[in-house]
This record gives C-alpha cells, structure tokens and sequence, in this order.
C-alpha cells in the first residue's frame, strides 16, 4: 500500500456528484445508481487497493484512465460469493421450483443478473444437471464489464474457496454426503468447472442502460444486490424483472433483502419467506 496514502479518506458529497458527472458524461455509465453508503465504502476500498492516495487523486485519474474506470465498475459490482450459499435456497429450488417448472415447460430459461464472479451460475447449473433438465435450460448470466464476464468463462476458481464450497454443498445434499469435487477438477491456478455444464451458459455483459433483448425467463436469481442500490433505481430494476419474467415464474432476491415496498411488488406472491422467493402471478 502506498505510505502516501491519507489514513481517513474523505469522500464529500459533492466529490460523489463531481464522479457521478465524470462517469456519465465521458462513459455513459450512472453512478448515481448505488446507495450512498455502500457506495463510499467501496470507493475507499478502491483507493486504498489501487494506492490512489485520495479521493481527488482518483477523480483526476477516472476522467483520463478508461481502464482504471472499467476497474472501478468492476470493484462496484464484485460481490463476496460462494458455491451454494444458503443451501436452503438450493434445496427449494431444486425440489420445488424446478419440478414446477419442468411439469409446465419444454424449456426453463433463466437469467442471473449481477452474476459476479460465477458461483451462483455454476451452483445452478449442477442443480439442473442433477434434476436431469440441464440439457432443455439455459442460463443467461449478465454483469457489468467484460472483466467480470470473462473471469466467469474462465470456470476457475482459487483454492482457498474449495473448501466452503464443499461444506455447502453437503449440506445442500445431506442425505447423500455429496460429493463437490465430482463437478471440478484441479487447474494450477484452484479448481475448474467442467464445460460440460456450462454447455447452455450465455454470459453477457449488461449495466441496465441498453435493452437486454430476452423474455419469457422462468426464474431470475438476483440475491444481495438490490442491497446496494438506491430505492429509486431498486424500483425501476424490480420493474424491468417484471417486464422480462414470464407469467408464474419465479424471483429470487437475498434472504436478508426486503424490496416488499416496490409497487410491482402487487404481481407477485411469496412462496418462500424465509428465502426470499417470489413467484409472479401477474400476465403483465
């Protein structure tokens, strides 16, 4: 870390409009997204890891360095995942939304947005392959730079999270004593999905300014990123979830998230509390 670097980083307000104005202006990127919060710790996490000294330093440098502004979309939406968080969600998903869904669909078609560094798309991915529908699926897994979309091709993952990663999906599958390592194989750099089950992954790069030209999804997984959003922006992204998703499909948001207030709240029922899964039970 640079010695240089101020001890307290101070972000004002009007510093945060100066970069929402720069990032929209020069990348048509809004900033003005993210809840203040959230958003200013990051931002002092991205200074502090890049040795950038201050704030200012970085608002000099954004307005010049497109490569270091790509850096700074991708810290923004990185989120601290693992193969199979909350096992609960993936038991119901696997005995209940997919049964549901393949007794009703010749095809399943999903979308997970935000998907960050891939755990998720390969979580769903093996629960597909195991429910023997994997080959009539498609998952279409969308974030906000290329960065992040190719780390997710890559299929590799550092050792350090083989072993939460197993613990979940033993807990995933209890009455088995599953088995994680039968779904990767080691690669110099960790472990490795097989791209066998990536098969019928489209990753696409997608930051909710241009139109994602898909309809008719089936479930879209978004867990813990409504968190970091502005409450105006969380209704317009619940609103552009509602405009994608099919009649009786289904919502999954973050177990610790609440979006209950949104007004398209009203075309959907819970099905899942304790998970937060929704289905949609409007046709509009």
């Amino acid at each position: 870390m640079n010695p240089l670097l101020n001890e307290d980083v101070e972000i004002s307000i009007a510093g945060v409009r100066q970069l929402h104005e720069i990032s929209l202006k020069k990348y048509k990127v809004d900033l003005s997204i993210y809840a203040l919060t959230s958003f200013k710790r990051r931002l002092v996490r991205f200074i502090e890891t890049n040795d950038l000294i201050n704030f200012d330093v970085l608002l000099k440098r954004i307005d010049k360095d497109e490569k270091l502004f790509a850096n700074l979309l991708t810290s923004l939406s990185v989120e601290v995942t693992e193969f199979f968080r909350d096992p609960a969600l993936w038991r119901y998903f696997r005995d209940d939304i997919i049964p549901a869904l393949s007794r009703n669909h010749d095809s399943i078609k999903i979308w997970i947005p935000g998907c960050s560094t891939g755990e998720e798309v390969a979580s769903t991915a093996i629960v597909l392959k195991e429910a023997g529908v994997l080959d009539r699926s498609e998952i279409i897994a969308t974030d906000v730079t290329d960065d992040i979309i190719n780390s997710v091709k890559t299929k590799i993952y550092p050792p350090a999270k083989y072993e939460i990663s197993e613990a979940n999906y033993k807990r995933y599958m209890p009455e088995s004593d599953g088995d994680f390592g039968k779904y990767v194989f080691n690669d110099k750099n960790g472990f490795k999905i097989p791209e066998s089950l990536f098969k019928n992954v489209n990753c696409l790069k997608f930051d909710y300014s241009d139109e994602l030209k898909i309809r008719g999804i089936n479930v879209i997984i978004c867990r813990n990123n409504f968190i970091y959003y502005t409450a105006q922006f969380q209704e317009k992204l619940l609103e552009l979830f509602s405009s994608k998703l099919a009649f009786n499909g289904y919502l999954i948001i973050g177990n610790k998230e609440s979006i209950t207030w949104c007004k398209d709240m009203a075309k959907y029922t819970a099905v899942n509390e304790n998970e937060k899964v929704y289905r949609k039970t409007s046709p509009y």
